[in-house]
């Protein structure tokens, strides 16, 4: 994010590149701490899943 928001800093006329940054900041970025808390939660099942691969 820090590369990107420097990026922006240094060509803020790029409309792409600020499209692509508020598209990941809404969107994707929810996504993902949606997704980290959900496997925090399934941690039992993370076990499970482990376990049927190896075995």
């Amino acid at each position: 994010m820090k590369q990107l928001e420097s990026r922006i800093q240094e060509t803020p006329k790029d409309k792409p590149l600020k499209k692509a940054v508020r598209a990941f900041r809404k969107d994707r970025l929810p996504r993902l701490q949606k997704y980290e808390v959900q496997q925090s939660k399934n941690t039992k099942f993370s076990k499970a899943k482990k376990m049927a691969m190896q075995g």
